[in-house]
C-alpha cells in the first residue's frame, strides 16, 4: 500500500508518522518530544494523538519519577495495524538494501515522500557519494521495481558537487532541499544557500 493510500485512511500523514514509529518499534517507550522528534510532528499534535489513544488504547501511558511515555499497545487485535504499517515500508527497506555500499547518503524525495504519490508515481532517490554512477545505481535498483511494481529513478552526485549546484541556486538542488525526504542511508546535510 503506498503511503498516500494509508495516509487516507488513518486521517493524515501525522497519525501514520505518530503510529509507525510507535508500531514499527515494538515495546521502544517515547517521551512526547521524542516521538514527536522521530516522527516528524509538532510535539502538541503529537501530545493530543497520543492522549486520545490512550482511550482508545492503541498506546500505553507509563509515568515514572521524572517522565512521561508512550508506547504501542501489546493488544493482538492491533497486529494488523502494524502489519499494514510494516507493508507500506517494506520497499523503502528493499531500496535502502540495495544501495550499493559507496552511497554514503541517500534519500527518497517527491511525491513518496511527500505522501501524495499515485499508483503510477516513480520513486524518485537522490544518492550522494564519489564516483556514483547513475546507470550502475538505475541497474541495482530496477529488481526493486520489479518486485514491487513501480519506477525507481536515481540522480546521483558527489556531496560537494550537490552543495555547489545548492549555492548556485539550480532549481533540481534548491527544490530537493526544500522539501521533505525520507532518509534512507546518512543523513542529507547541505550548506546553507547563499543569499541570492
Amino acid at each position: 500500500m503506498n503511503n498516500a493510500k494509508l495516509t487516507e485512511l488513518l486521517g493524515g500523514r501525522d497519525r501514520v508518522a505518530l503510529l509507525r514509529a510507535l508500531f514499527l518499534q515494538r515495546g521502544r517507550r517515547f517521551t512526547n518530544q521524542q516521538l514527536a522528534t522521530h516522527a516528524g510532528v509538532s510535539p502538541g499534535n503529537a501530545h493530543k494523538l497520543l492522549a486520545r489513544w490512550v482511550d482508545l488504547g492503541l498506546v500505553e501511558r507509563s509515568v515514572d519519577a521524572r517522565n512521561i511515555t508512550y508506547r504501542a499497545a501489546d493488544d493482538p487485535a492491533l497486529e494488523a495495524l502494524r502489519d499494514l504499517l510494516a507493508r507500506s515500508d517494506r520497499l523503502l527497506a528493499d531500496i535502502r538494501a540495495a544501495l550499493p555500499a559507496e552511497v554514503e547518503t541517500a534519500v527518497v524525495f517527491g511525491s513518496v515522500a511527500r505522501g501524495e504519490e499515485r499508483a503510477g508515481s516513480d520513486v524518485d532517490v537522490l544518492a550522494l557519494g564519489p564516483g556514483l554512477s547513475e546507470i550502475r545505481l538505475n541497474a541495482a535498483l530496477r529488481p526493486v521495481g520489479r518486485k514491487h511494481e513501480c519506477d525507481i529513478s536515481v540522480a546521483c552526485f558527489s556531496t560537494a558537487e550537490f552543495e555547489r549546484l545548492l549555492a548556485a541556486g539550480d532549481g533540481f538542488a534548491r527544490s530537493v532541499a526544500g522539501q521533505r525526504t525520507i532518509a534512507l542511508k546518512g543523513e542529507l546535510r547541505l550548506a546553507a544557500p547563499s543569499a541570492a
